[in-house]
């Protein structure tokens, strides 16, 4: 079961990245650290994430109204087989 959970979290993963682009202007470094004097800061690195683009259009769909047959009528009939 902890495979199958395993699988699946991945292939999720995999789909979600997949609609992305993204652009690493710039690496990030770990901040150097010294015990006796301030270290580095550091830095964060410089990414640009843009999604997938998506398009949409309106459609208006006529739905015809459906009425049921008046009691007693052949088509009330058959529908009761």
């Amino acid at each position: 079961m902890k495979r199958f959970l395993t699988l699946c979290f991945g292939l999720a993963l995999t789909c979600g990245l997949a609609g992305c682009d993204v652009d690493v202007a710039e690496d990030g470094r770990m901040p150097s650290v010294d015990v006796d004097v301030k270290g580095d800061p550091g830095n964060v690195p410089d990414v640009d994430v843009e999604g997938p683009s998506v398009k949409t259009e309106k459609v208006e769909v006529e739905v015809p109204k459906i009425e049921p047959a008046p009691e007693g009528s052949a088509n009330a009939e058959e529908g009761e087989n």
